[in-house]
């Protein structure tokens, strides 16, 4: 099930890292994620082949042949580096899809009134992002390890 909010405020800071919702949260509704262009479904990733297997038909569904495998993990040598990376705002030229793998973290999607909404992703959670929106991502799992595969 999606967990998806208005921000309480932007996502910067030592907030970033926490829900950051109104009390009550404003709830979003899929259908307005999707309005926006960000699309999340969830899809059962147990097994090596079940993961391979659902990225290539998610790719080739799309008539995309590539994709990527990333672990993001205090072990590398330019963790912080690519935490920062992720978490800038940044515009997404061309549509993405991403799988959740492992590990757990937020999407923030800026709405066209110019509104984050914060988007709770976890393992099995597929994320289609459409051309020509502005995210961010942090991930947030306990274990300081997420693995996504991206198809573009």
């Amino acid at each position: 099930m999606v967990k998806a909010w208005y921000l309480n405020g932007d996502p910067v800071g030592a907030a970033a890292q926490k829900p950051n919702a109104h009390t009550p949260a404003l709830s979003v509704s899929n259908e307005l994620l999707a309005e926006l262009g960000f699309g999340i479904s969830w899809v059962d990733v147990d097994g090596e082949d079940t993961v391979k297997h659902i990225v290539e038909d998610v790719c080739g569904k799309r008539g995309w042949r590539s994709w990527d495998e990333i672990t993001i993990s205090p072990k590398l040598p330019n963790y912080s580096s690519l935490l920062q990376t992720f978490y800038t705002e940044h515009f997404h030229p061309d549509a993405e899809i991403r799988l959740i793998i492992e590990g757990t973290g937020y999407f923030d999607v800026r709405s066209p009134n110019d509104i984050w909404i914060r988007v709770w992703a976890e393992r099995g959670d597929l994320i289609v992002v459409v051309r020509s929106l502005d995210i961010s991502c942090l991930w947030t799992d306990v274990r300081d390890r997420v693995m996504t595969s991206c198809c573009f």
